[in-house]
């Protein structure tokens, strides 16, 4: 969705007043006409409300988000949305706990519930009753902080290999036992839950204190195309 309108929305008309659009793809408000009512070209108010329920992560960009604006804005993407210019939201901003990501200064939200959380930040921005979670207690909400616990572990790659997403010493673990703690393994990209990732017959450890690749699958000829106590000292119980 594009909107580069030569008149005002506002202006004698009010013509985003009411009504429900809905965006699947990207939306972007420009101003490239020269008319003075240009920045105004997508001013919303009253009831009018936006919704963003594309099936791909959505950009949203605004060129004059002093004038133009949303009143009301709904994210139903599950895949995520990037605001890539500042984005005001004069109404209620009913992010329904999916991921958005704002890159500029300066946006400006209002506290719908009066529970005095900003609706970006609040993780129930339409019931006052209930509190949203910090538990690093960053000032990121846990439904937009991909590192709950801040451990340096982000949350999908600790669910993804069974190890709890709000428990802080899971970085310094080392889950297989191979010598690695689990930032390192994460850092490294190898997984926690094996010594020898690659399954290339070298332990991740050996092969990152050696500055080889623990991903590669690769056992390099000068310790593995020979034989004898040197290649088994080294292939010994290092896989599982």
């Amino acid at each position: 969705f594009v909107m580069d309108g030569y008149y005002s929305s506002s202006t004698g008309g009010s013509y985003f007043s009411a009504g429900t659009l809905e965006v699947k793809g990207n939306f972007t408000q420009l101003s490239s006409n020269s008319s003075s009512y240009v920045p105004w070209n997508f001013s919303t108010s009253g009831t009018h409300s936006v919704i963003l329920s594309g099936s791909n992560l959505q950009t949203i960009s605004f060129s004059d988000p002093s004038h133009s604006y949303f009143y009301m804005l709904r994210l139903t993407n599950s895949n995520g949305v990037i605001f890539d210019s500042r984005v005001v939201v004069k109404g209620l901003f009913n992010h329904q706990r999916n991921t958005f990501q704002l890159t500029q200064t300066g946006n400006s939200f209002i506290d719908y519930d009066a529970d005095g959380t900003l609706d970006h930040i609040d993780e129930f921005p339409m019931d006052a009753t209930k509190a949203g979670f910090d538990t690093d207690l960053d000032g990121i909400p846990d439904f937009l902080d991909m590192d709950d616990d801040n451990d340096g572990l982000p949350d999908s790659w600790e669910i993804k290999y069974g190890l709890a997403s709000l428990d802080g010493k899971n970085a310094s673990l080392d889950s297989d036992n191979d010598g690695l703690t689990n930032l390192q393994e994460y850092l490294a990209g190898i997984d926690p839950t094996k010594k020898d990732t690659d399954r290339d017959g070298l332990s991740d450890k050996y092969e990152i204190d050696n500055d080889l690749d623990p991903t590669d699958g690769i056992c390099p000829a000068w310790i593995c195309g020979g034989s004898g106590g040197w290649r088994h000292a080294i292939r010994s119980n290092n896989r599982r």
